[in-house]
C-alpha cells in the first residue's frame, strides 16, 4: 500500500519554490510508493493583504536573491505591483479537474512566471501565457474556468484543509503560520499518512529489514524456513512448558 502525501503549497512562496529539487528527489526515490495530493493554500485573496504587511515590489525582488543557495532561478526583477496568489491558485484547481497529469507542470510554470519573470499571478494574460507553456493543457479553458462556481468550491475546500493545522505535527515544530485566522500549513509542507495494514501485508517489510542483518550466502528464503519453525516449535515448548508445570506427562 502507497503511503499518500498531501503537499500543501503556493506558486507565490519562494520557499515551496526552491524546495523543488528536494520534493523532486523524494518523487524519485521512491516512486509509486508514494501517492501525492496537492492541496493550493491561498496565500493571500487580495493584494492589500499584503500592502498591509509592508510588502512592495522592490522589497520582493531584493528578497528573492537570498534564495538563490538553493539552487533554482530566480531574477531579482522588479516587477510592476505586489500580486495576490488567489487567481493562480484557481488556475491550478481547474488544471487539477481539467488535465490532473499535468498538474505539476502547470505548478512549475506558474512558479516560473512569479519567480524568473516580470509578470504578476493575478493577471490572466500573465497566467494564461505561463500554462501555455505546458504540453497538452489548454491554457484558454482553463482561464476561462477560474469563476466555476465548482472551481471555486474545490478550492475554498483547499483552503479550508491547509488551515487546519491548529494541534498538528506542523504547529509543534513551529513550522505553522497563522496569517489570517486559523493555524495553516506554510508551503511546501508535506503530510505523510498510511492506512491500516494486516500482518501479511507487513510480512514483506518485515523480511526485507530482517534481510539487512543475514549472514553471507543467506536469502530471505531463510528467514522464511525460520519462521516456519518458530510457529510451529512455539506452540509445542508452550504445551510442554504448562504441562511440566502442572505435573502431567506432556506426551
Amino acid at each position: 500500500m502507497a503511503i499518500s502525501v498531501t503537499h500543501f503549497t503556493d506558486p507565490g512562496c519562494p520557499w515551496a519554490y526552491s524546495a523543488s529539487p528536494a520534493l523532486a528527489a523524494l518523487a524519485w526515490r521512491y516512486g509509486d510508493q508514494l501517492d501525492w495530493r496537492l492541496v493550493l493554500i491561498g496565500l493571500t485573496e487580495t493584494s492589500e493583504q499584503y500592502l498591509r504587511r509592508g510588502y512592495t515590489p522592490l522589497g520582493a525582488a531584493r528578497g528573492q536573491r537570498r534564495f538563490r543557495r538553493w539552487g533554482m532561478p530566480l531574477a531579482a526583477e522588479v516587477k510592476p505591483r505586489v500580486a495576490a496568489t488567489s487567481r493562480a491558485c484557481r488556475a491550478l484547481v481547474a488544471v487539477r479537474r481539467q488535465a490532473p497529469d499535468r498538474l505539476d507542470q502547470a505548478l512549475r510554470a506558474l512558479q516560473f512566471l512569479q519567480f524568473t519573470t516580470s509578470g504578476v499571478l493575478d493577471d490572466e494574460d500573465d497566467l494564461r501565457g505561463a500554462l501555455a507553456t505546458v504540453e497538452g493543457l489548454d491554457a484558454d479553458a482553463v482561464i476561462a474556468a477560474l469563476a466555476d462556481p465548482e472551481v471555486t468550491a474545490e478550492y475554498e475546500a483547499d483552503r479550508r484543509l491547509a488551515r487546519s493545522a491548529e494541534g498538528s505535527p506542523t504547529e509543534f515544530q513551529g513550522k505553522a503560520a497563522r496569517t489570517d485566522g486559523p493555524v495553516r500549513y506554510t508551503a511546501p509542507s508535506l503530510v505523510f499518512e498510511r492506512g491500516p495494514r494486516s500482518m501479511a501485508g507487513e510480512v514483506p517489510a518485515m523480511l526485507s529489514r530482517a534481510a539487512l542483518f543475514r549472514f553471507p550466502g543467506m536469502g530471505a528464503w531463510a528467514y522464511v524456513l525460520l519462521g516456519a519453525v518458530l510457529l510451529i516449535a512455539g506452540p509445542l515448548l508452550l504445551i510442554r512448558a504448562v504441562a511440566a508445570a502442572s505435573g502431567e506427562d506432556p506426551r
